[in-house]
């Protein structure tokens, strides 16, 4: 109380007293200023700001090149492997011969399988393609033509493999074709257009008839090879098998 009295007494030094607070009252704020800035992080919001922006763009150009680099073996690594065993699907589809007997039209194709001992090929592994004609078509053969083939099995085998081409071919891929080699050894002839397949003069009337070994392509007619004598595809037998071996 003595020393407040005393400054209240003398103006002057009040004046003095007043000044020297406020000038502690500055270097305080000057200084904690001073630390604030020093800190890590605290260079201004801004400058902070458009650091983290640099940062992220450099990472993001730097994901986008590693995605380009990578991006080949991605693709390879996603492309489909190939299995040596056949699918489920095609495990679940009949032979050539099952398929035939289970149509229903194709009676006499399976009783001229059976004569001519070509059951055991077209129900081997193949894959075989088959332009099988139906019941009709072996109807419209001239007559006597039947029974004279079924009473000669070489020749009705010959006449049989000429209906017979090595591989699975679709449809698609039957149209594209001129001529298709069987395994008889003579090429069929094959015209497509006007909206219909031509297999020399027979029409096919149904196709991609899908087995487990082959497919088959139906026909209006029974096609007759040459009777000129062409190299044929020997057949050499495998255990339960008849397997198709081509000669050079």
């Amino acid at each position: 109380m003595t020393h407040l009295s005393m400054l209240v007494k003398q103006p002057s030094t009040l004046l003095l007293a007043l000044m020297m607070i406020g000038l502690c009252f500055l270097g305080f704020c000057i200084v904690g200023c001073t630390e604030t800035a020093s800190q890590p992080g605290a260079t201004g919001s801004a400058e902070s700001q458009q650091g983290e922006e640099g940062k992220s763009q450099e990472k993001s150009e730097e994901t986008a090149q590693t995605s380009r680099e990578e991006g080949p073996r991605q693709v390879e690594a996603m492309k489909p492997v190939i299995p040596e065993k056949p699918s489920t699907e095609m495990q679940t589809r009949k032979d050539i011969v099952d398929t035939a007997v289970a149509a229903g039209t194709f009676k006499t194709l399976a009783k001229a399988l059976v004569a001519a001992k070509l059951i055991d090929t077209l129900k081997s592994e193949g894959p075989f393609t088959v332009f099988a004609p139906n019941d009709e078509a072996f109807a419209a053969l001239p007559e006597g033509k039947l029974d004279e083939l079924l009473d000669n099995p070489e020749e009705l085998k010959q006449v049989l493999l000429y209906h017979v081409v090595p591989g699975r071919v679709l449809a698609a891929e039957v149209v594209k074709l001129d001529t298709a080699k069987t395994v008889n050894g003579q090429p069929l002839k094959i015209d497509a257009k006007n909206g219909k397949v031509m297999i020399d003069d027979a029409e096919v009337t149904q196709t991609d008839i899908l087995c487990n070994n082959g497919v088959i392509h139906v026909i209006d007619a029974v096609l007759l090879p040459s009777e000129e004598k062409q190299p044929s595809t020997k057949l050499k037998e495998v255990p339960g098998k008849m397997m198709p071996e081509k000669t050079n």
